[in-house]
């Protein structure tokens, strides 16, 4: 940051430059200052309670699941549950499940009874794989 900080100010004469934690600008982009972020990405999820536009450290929590380890999950779901095995260890596995898990899966928040249609997600090869809860 100080190497970046130098030419900004050095070479391209920036006035003034100002870092902020990206989770927090989130924050503040619905115009509030205080609030809880969630910041989950691929190998891990971050937990950051902000108050008045501070961010309480010694309350932040790093929890070690991500969306790698959501779209592992749903894959031993569909081995499991259909009986359905990926033929190989390959990249285009990973991108098919990977796909599954952005077109189909989503999270419901207080909902006593949850209504999901059944989905059917037609894969590469053509073979039709059934989706429900």
């Amino acid at each position: 940051i100080y190497e970046m900080a130098k030419k900004l100010f050095e070479d391209m004469k920036v006035k003034e430059l100002k870092i902020v934690y990206r989770p927090l600008v989130s924050l503040m982009a619905t115009g509030k200052k205080t609030g809880l972020i969630v910041d989950c990405g691929s190998a891990s999820c971050v937990v950051i309670p902000v108050v008045e536009g501070f961010v309480l450290d010694h309350a932040t929590t790093r929890l070690s699941f991500g969306g790698d380890s959501i779209t592992d999950y749903l894959e031993r779901l569909i081995q499991r549950s259909k009986g359905f095995q990926f033929i190989s260890n390959s990249v285009s596995r990973k991108d098919i499940i990977q796909q599954i898990k952005e077109d189909s899966c989503f999270l419901e928040v207080g909902v006593e009874e949850p209504n999901h249609p059944v989905e059917h997600y037609v894969l590469p090869d053509g073979n039709i794989l059934e989706l429900k809860d």
